[in-house]
């Protein structure tokens, strides 16, 4: 603030000047042979040009202050019905739900016999405390600058731009958490800090020190059945101050993903491990939240054991990756290496259903179309029948 004071006193004192130096001359208007003089001094054109060349930059950093000021994010706004509530506000559902709506588009629903206190808000998000009950959550991305904050009891929910439910019971000391689309991190006891992925749910109950995860299948992504293991529930002990050294391959199996992936000897197993180790290796980096090491494990089922079923399934796992990191071409040309090793194989009718999205994706409508024609002929009935058809269909108007 007191950079603005100084650079507005020094402007007023140019502008002073300046209106000094146009009385001096206006009065001197008769006299143009003195004025002439005055001007062509070289005191009097020095001062003068020093003056009129920091006009400019003074009344520039007064602009470019004046914009970061106006032009500064406001905080999100939040109401309940359409009233508008101020940060720090409680907002309960006793016999039915309630919606809070922020200004973003973001919207929590509160569950009835739940409590949720809005503790913070700013330009980039809001951090929420989940007292009672449960509530489903949806939070709009907008930029990298993105910040939610879920807080349940002693669990903290990382937000970037995503939906799901959570839940806190203070009574029974139980956490429980579904993943609906994008992921969180989610922090606390017997958790420490684990990534829940889209289909998941994670749930602790404290007084027992026990955590379970179960991963489903979404009905309209049956096909995905022969890749994702449709349930798992896993119960997790207690940490303890020196726990004996568990392999990598069964953290995997226990949905330690992150664990697993730190655990394994990376050199050795890429070496010497065979083929479906790899693809369990590939699958806890991925599920772990470490896709460039699940890169790794696959291409190494595709360097060691060329030819295999598991290299088809390594390519099709290759072609998920870069679609999930936004590389459609190259998803397209992993699925179409994984159809041509394997075609009648288990992951065909997925591959040749996501080389539709992925080519459709890139913006390639030509290869989408063809495609779409091979997937009704390999299997008319498919998943992804009604899709290959609207696109036959397009085709023919």
């Amino acid at each position: 603030m007191s950079d603005d004071i100084d650079i507005e006193r020094e402007v007023e004192t140019i502008g002073a000047a300046i209106a000094e130096l146009q009385d001096q001359q206006l009065a001197e208007r008769n006299d143009l042979a003195r004025l002439r003089s005055r001007l062509l001094s070289p005191p009097a054109r020095r001062r003068i040009a020093w003056r009129w060349a920091l006009v400019p930059a003074a009344l520039g950093a007064l602009a470019l202050t004046a914009y970061g000021v106006l032009h500064e994010p406001a905080p999100l706004t939040f109401a309940v019905a359409g009233a508008p509530l101020e940060v720090g506000a409680w907002v309960a559902a006793d016999v039915e739900s309630r919606e809070v709506q922020f200004s973003d588009g973001s919207a929590v629903r509160l569950e009835p016999s739940s409590g949720v206190r809005v503790a913070e808000i700013d330009a980039n998000g809001a951090a929420l405390d989940l007292q009672r009950g449960s509530m489903h959550v949806r939070v709009v991305h907008r930029d990298d600058d993105t910040d939610w904050r879920v807080r349940a009891g002693p669990f903290t929910v990382e937000v970037v731009g995503t939906a799901f439910d959570v839940a806190w019971d203070p009574a029974q000391q139980r956490f429980a958490l579904h993943l609906e689309e994008g992921s969180v991190r989610v922090a606390g006891p017997t958790v420490e800090e684990r990534i829940v992925e889209v289909g998941e749910t994670l749930s602790v109950e404290l007084e027992r020190q026990r955590m379970q995860v179960v991963l489903q299948v979404p009905d309209d992504e049956v096909e995905d059945a022969i890749i994702e293991v449709p349930e798992v529930a896993i119960e997790a002990r207690p940490p303890r101050t020196r726990e004996a050294h568990i392999d990598w391959r069964e953290l995997a199996r226990q949905a330690r993903h992150r664990e697993a992936v730190a655990a394994a000897n990376w050199d050795r197993e890429l070496a010497t491990a065979p083929a479906q180790d790899l693809l369990l290796l590939g699958d806890s980096a991925r599920l772990g939240g470490a896709p460039a090491r699940a890169n790794v494990a696959y291409l190494g089922v595709r360097e060691r054991f060329s030819g295999t079923p598991e290299a088809a399934q390594a390519a099709f796992l290759l072609g998920r990756l870069a679609m999930r990191t936004g590389d459609p071409g190259s998803g397209a040309a992993w699925f179409e290496r994984s159809i041509a090793e394997d075609g009648a194989g288990p992951y065909a009718m997925v591959a040749r259903g996501r080389l539709i999205d992925a080519y459709r994706n890139a913006g390639n409508e030509v290869a989408a179309r063809r495609a779409a024609a091979d997937y009704l002929t390999a299997h008319p009935s498919g998943p992804h029948a009604n899709l290959a058809r609207s696109l036959q269909e397009a085709t023919a108007e």
